[in-house]
């Protein structure tokens, strides 16, 4: 038994994938599901007898996932009610992978059922610009439900980490390692700086923080460095001229109702060392910081 179908924009969870191609086949005990097109492509493997043993299996070449929309009037849509207990097992490979703006590239993952969630055994994604490993849970109901992981994150580049993250032009250079532990409301995919609750543990090296409008400052308070000769009223344009280049970043914040605190970030560079202490608000990029 098969099926072919063809749609000119496949819409899933409220988000619009394009025109896409699917060739549904019954084999044995296996329902295959292909599928081809510029946002998705590759297959899907769902058994039809001991599912909660076997899993689901997806081999992608490309899956391409729109980012959420900002509008007001569209907030939570796209959003799929689940319980994630009753999610079977993943198999997961991704050869590239984007969510929204942030290209992940290659990705595996593997989750099993709990009573009261799923865990997450494996999330690896490496690419050209970052690599991330990431071990945790998400528990709860469909109605409300949270995700707990901790994660390692590894750059060579700084600028290019974050460029693939859909902020390009911050940075040049840098090589970084990360670690956050913490949780948010929601699926592992609603990981949200604004939302998260717990730690993250930052170290660069080598890199230049560049010339940038100051609303986009809102990365730790780390890039409204180039606003203090303004707000301070003294000539450090020969410091700051052309962006602050660092020797090391290092610091740690800790995250909680949608502000990010820290006690101990330095900077150390060439023509300046600065330490930051105080508040930066993730979610209404304000400001209340002791710079020396």
């Amino acid at each position: 038994v098969s099926m072919q179908v063809d749609t000119g924009d496949a819409v899933i969870a409220g988000h619009s994938l394009g025109a896409l191609a699917l060739d549904v086949a019954h084999e044995g005990d296996t329902v295959k599901v292909t599928l081809d097109g510029k946002a998705v492509a590759g297959q899907v493997n769902v058994p039809t007898q001991e599912i909660g043993k076997r899993g689901i299996t997806l081999r992608m070449d490309r899956l391409y996932w729109p980012g959420d929309s900002n509008e007001p009037d569209e907030a939570g849509a796209g959003k799929v009610a689940v319980a994630p207990a009753v999610i079977p097992p993943l198999h997961v490979w991704v050869k590239d992978l984007r969510l929204g703006q942030a290209r992940l590239g290659d990705v595996r993952f593997e989750s099993v059922p709990m009573a009261d969630g799923m865990r997450v055994e494996q999330f690896e994604a490496q690419s050209d610009d970052l690599k991330i490993s990431a071990r945790g849970r998400w528990r709860g109901s469909a109605a409300v439900n949270h995700s707990r992981f901790s994660m390692d994150i590894s750059a060579g580049d700084m600028g290019r980490m974050l460029a693939a993250f859909g902020y390009p032009k911050l940075v040049a250079g840098g090589t970084t390692l990360a670690h956050i532990d913490g949780s948010w409301p929601g699926a592992p995919t609603d990981f949200d700086l604004a939302t998260l609750d717990g730690n993250l543990k930052v170290h660069a090296s080598d890199g230049r923080i560049l010339e940038v409008e100051p609303g986009m400052g809102r990365l730790f308070g780390l890039f409204s460095i180039r606003e203090l000769p303004r707000r301070l009223s003294l000539d450090f344009g020969d410091i700051f001229s052309s962006g602050y280049s660092f020797n090391t970043i290092d610091g740690q914040f800790r995250f909680d109702n949608g502000n990010a605190w820290t006690d101990d970030l330095e900077m150390r560079g060439p023509s300046a060392d600065i330490r930051i202490t105080g508040r930066t608000g993730v979610r209404q990029h304000d400001y209340d910081q002791q710079i020396v």
